[in-house]
């Protein structure tokens, strides 16, 4: 699957997964720039550096390294996720989707590897992914939005 504009390919390496094809969003444009600034990532590695501990380390093709740690690979990459924000880049995986969020279960049996992707209007059970597989970055947001989608579906809940 090729990039989609504004955005450019990395691969991720984990003990579980490899070589899945995801891209990253770049910064948003200068004034005087057309499109946005990309960053070419080279490899997205987890990484289990103690016991109950995940690590997502991104790499970039200029040695940039960002890396987001936590108690489950969700939690590792909402971490990573706010490290990357602030220099505007989104990962455009599963667990960064809107409406995407690990349960307890998900994340204390399944160390976060699946999320749900939960739907405002629908009743039952919903999807299970893959957290880190590739997702349309359109439906990536920042882990504020991503918070505040899961804070307006558990009121739904009530």
């Amino acid at each position: 699957m090729p990039p989609p504009a504004g955005a450019t390919a990395f691969r991720i390496s984990t003990r579980h997964q490899t070589n899945k094809a995801l891209h990253a969003l770049g910064a948003e444009p200068a004034p005087n720039q057309s499109a946005r600034t990309l960053i070419v990532i080279r490899v997205l590695r987890l990484t289990k550096p103690e016991p109950y501990r995940i690590a997502l380390i991104l790499v970039g093709d200029q040695g940039q390294l960002w890396e987001g740690a936590g108690g489950d690979v969700f939690d590792a990459l909402m971490n990573l996720r706010l490290e990357l924000e602030p220099v505007g880049i989104r990962v455009c995986c599963n667990g960064a989707r809107a409406n995407a969020w690990s349960s307890g279960t998900q994340r204390d049996m399944g160390q976060g590897y699946e999320v749900y992707l939960l739907g405002l209007e629908r009743s039952g059970r919903p999807a299970s992914v893959q957290t880190l597989d590739p997702a349309p970055c359109e439906e990536v947001v920042t882990v504020a939005e991503q918070r505040a989608f899961h804070e307006r579906w558990l009121a739904r809940q009530q």
